[in-house]
């Protein structure tokens, strides 16, 4: 099949699914979810993610229905700034947002402001065009991100936030997507870490963190990478009861290294999950 043949069919089902979602909007269904992942990779010779049209959201207008969604979900979809937006503040009951796999110029930031705003689950993964991430949402209770380096970050008015994961590519730095949720950290039930020690270290202050009751990292490392300093973290959860290390190695290594960790008591722990993880025997 010839590239033009390959533009046809795109063309097509492009259309497809378009009509779709305008149906979808249409008869107002609550629950919307556009995950288009299976499509990566699928027509030779082309780099393919399908996009929302341009006028989407001038399209929008003409419906009433999207003003009953409450969860939305993209996956590999083309979508710019200004569609997910349009959502966050024209839908009067929308919880659940869920953006992924989006790298484009027309999805640089992304501003959730307002006290009316009824999001509960926001989250951003592998959008790694955006730089700038505005929050001040007082119903959100989770908030997820993996990304890249950002140039601004700003969280207020999260009252309710409990639930956080964040971190991203090879080069981030995690304290700089730590910091700007500090004053929230001491009410967070379940935090999830995300980053590569051979370009990042957990060696910043945190305050206690008396009602974290899960704990996980997800860490890239070569097989002879200290672990150690992730101990400065558990540290500071006196009453955690659930602890996961995801672990990838980067770089495997035939060294051996036995380190000596320090004993901490942790009398509420109930569950330890390693994932990706391989055992030495002494």
């Amino acid at each position: 099949m010839n590239l033009e043949s390959n533009f046809i069919l795109l063309n097509l089902h492009e259309e497809t699914i378009t009509r779709w979602v305008y149906t979808a909007i249409a008869k107002g269904v609550q629950n919307l979810e556009l995950d288009l992942n299976y499509m990566i990779g699928a027509w030779e010779g082309l780099e393919y993610q399908y996009g929302l049209p341009a006028n989407f959201v001038r399209s929008l207008r003409q419906f009433s229905g999207f003003r009953c969604f409450k969860s939305l979900r993209f996956v590999n979809v083309g979508i710019s700034r200004e569609t997910v937006e349009f959502f966050i503040y024209n839908c009067p009951v929308l919880e659940e947002l869920r953006v992924s796999h989006v790298d484009s110029q027309h999805f640089l930031g992304l501003k959730v402001v307002g006290s009316s705003i009824r999001l509960k689950y926001l989250e951003l993964y592998c959008c790694f065009s955006i730089e700038e991430l505005d929050i001040s949402a007082p119903s959100l209770l989770s908030l997820k991100f993996y990304g890249s380096n950002i140039r601004r970050l700003k969280i207020e008015n999260v009252p309710l936030l409990v639930d956080v994961s964040i971190g991203g590519t090879v080069y981030i730095q995690l304290k700089n997507l730590v910091e700007p949720i500090a004053d929230y950290l001491t009410q967070l039930e379940t935090l999830e870490l995300s980053f590569n020690l051979d370009h990042d270290n957990l060696r910043f202050p945190l305050p206690a963190l008396p009602k974290l009751k899960h704990l996980i990292f997800d860490a890239l490392a070569p097989d002879n990478k200290n672990l150690r300093q992730l101990t400065l973290v558990m540290k500071a959860c006196p009453f955690l009861q659930k602890f996961t290390l995801k672990l990838v190695h980067a770089a495997p290594s035939r060294r051996r290294i036995i380190r000596k960790f320090p004993k901490w008591s942790y009398e509420h722990l109930k569950e330890v999950t390693f994932v990706g993880f391989e055992a030495v025997p002494i």
